[in-house]
């Protein structure tokens, strides 16, 4: 069971490190974005920080501050909400919907004419993906 856990917790290193590879090569903006941290300073409950600066490619000294900020409580969720009048925009013959989890998990949508699709059930599905 033990080599399981080992498995999981390597596997965790490994999809962090995919999605920094994939900011990496894509980036717009010099600074790591919010979600990138959070996902490297959460590894640190299981792993060390040497050992997860050293897989991700992180500075050491930035990536124990940000361990130490995540520690802290914090009203500061980074989430922002919009109200949006559904009926209204579903109504419209083109409309996009565009959702953003907080690790950058994405989903867009261009709807063309009337849609079956229940865009709450959508936002459902996509926060409820990979948890």
């Amino acid at each position: 069971m033990r080599a399981k856990a080992t498995d999981d917790q390597a596997s965790d290193i490994q999809k962090v490190r995919g999605q920094f590879e994939r900011w990496r090569k894509n980036r717009t903006e010099r600074r790591i974005p919010r979600h990138l941290w959070n996902a490297a300073a959460s590894l640190c409950g299981q792993h060390s920080i040497p050992e997860v600066s050293r897989a991700l490619g992180l500075n050491y000294s930035d990536l124990k501050r940000r361990v130490e900020q995540c520690s802290e409580p914090s009203t500061d969720f980074g989430a922002e909400f919009v109200s949006v009048d559904l009926p209204a925009v579903m109504g419209q013959p083109e409309w996009d919907l565009e959702m953003e989890r907080p690790d950058g998990l994405k989903m867009r949508i261009r709807f063309k004419g009337p849609s079956p699709v229940d865009p709450l059930s959508l936002a459902e599905a996509l926060w409820r993906c990979g948890q």
